[in-house]
Order: structure tokens, then sequence, then C-alpha cells
């Protein structure tokens, strides 16, 4: 994934953690869907804010792409 390229391990362990939650709470938790990834990863970018990105090791605007 583009929006990913440059982040630390913290932040993909981080994402990971966050769309087995959202799979959990939003279907039956059985498999991780690219839909429970994007909505994991879109609120850690935009809802958690800058400071959220940045705690986890997220790529710089130039390089992110977002």
């Amino acid at each position: 994934m583009a929006r990913t390229k440059g982040v630390s391990a913290a932040f993909i362990k981080e994402l990971m953690r966050r769309a087995a939650q959202t799979s959990i709470m939003q279907g039956d938790g059985e498999a991780v869907t690219s839909r429970d990834l994007a909505e994991a990863l879109d609120d850690m970018l935009f809802t958690g804010g800058r400071l959220n990105v940045r705690l986890l090791g997220g790529a710089t605007e130039e390089t992110s792409g977002y």
C-alpha cells in the first residue's frame, strides 16, 4: 500500500491490531478484510491526527501521500 510506505514497524503492528479489532467488532472476526484494514488506516492517519502518526512512526507527508 502506498499509504504505508516508509512507516515504522510499530505503526504496522498497531495497524494490524486495529484492523483485527475492527473485524471483530463489525463482523464475525474470522478474517481481516481489506475494508477492515482501510478503516483502521484511515482512523490512524486522519481521525487520530498528526500526533498519532508521529508517535507510531508514520511517514512524513512528503513520502506518504496523505
